[in-house]
């Protein structure tokens, strides 16, 4: 189950919007030079981020949660005060279910998107890689993460049909 999740989360609408944000910062702010300007230079830096978003999730979503016994999904909370909502999204990255019902420390997500950057290294510019593309990458991730969990409690869920009733914070 956690590796069909995999697949549907990987190719997620608000994935595709969020790596398109990133390509697009990345372009404008010249991240990554090696890539080149212009529509090929933002083509190969969507690519690229598009590519730690997929491996990200194999890793955050279906193997690590298969080897630490985690919960992949995000659950809405979808009642509350705006910033408590707000945070809960971003806190998401960093704390999730276990497969036993109980809280804890979303190992499974922080070492898939840092695995996914330590991959970067094959794809990305020669004159680019190393320790800092790790870091810079892992980081993107987990913030890219945030803002797609942040898109989901407060844009996807009012216009989604198919959330049952009560479904606010229960898996």
């Amino acid at each position: 189950q956690k590796f069909q999740l995999t697949m549907r989360s990987a190719f997620d609408p608000t994935a595709f919007a969020v790596m398109a944000g990133i390509a697009g910062a990345e372009q404008y702010k010249d991240v990554y030079p090696g890539f080149g300007g212009g529509l090929q230079g933002y083509g190969k830096r969507y690519g690229a981020t598009f590519a730690n978003h997929v491996s990200g999730q194999f890793f955050g979503r279906a193997v690590y949660p298969a080897i630490f016994h985690q919960d992949p999904r995000y659950f809405y909370k979808g009642k509350g005060s705006v910033s408590s909502r707000a945070f809960y999204a971003v806190s998401a990255v960093f704390i999730t279910r276990n497969d036993n019902g109980r809280w804890g420390p979303n190992y499974s997500n922080v070492l898939g998107d840092f695995t996914s950057a330590g991959l970067s290294n094959f794809y990305y510019p020669q004159s680019d890689r190393g320790a800092g593309l790790v870091f810079f990458n892992g980081l993107t991730l987990l913030g890219g993460g945030a803002a797609e969990n942040l898109i989901k409690e407060f844009i996807l869920k009012s216009i989604t049909s198919h959330i049952p009733k009560g479904a606010n914070g229960q898996p």
